[in-house]
């Protein structure tokens, strides 16, 4: 554990929890290892997986970042 600790990194996101995440989460999390999946056997090359992204974002993972953000902001 400790030598794990000399290379972990930190996500400041983590003790947040978004409005948006919690109503889309599942979808969310579906398109981003969905296209990791399909990326990884080939089913996909690296536009599809950025295209993947695009949809993730507009799907509501803008309102998810914007909403974390908010958060993070608020408890500095």
């Amino acid at each position: 554990m400790a030598e794990d600790l000399k290379s972990a990194v930190y996500n400041p996101a983590a003790p947040y929890v978004s409005a948006t995440y919690v109503a889309k989460g599942a979808q969310l999390d579906n398109i981003v290892a969905d296209a990791r999946i399909k990326y990884l056997a080939g089913q996909i090359d690296e536009q599809g997986l950025k295209d993947a992204i695009k949809l993730w974002d507009t799907s509501g993972g803008n309102k998810v970042k914007e909403e974390i953000n908010k958060l993070w902001q608020d408890n500095k």
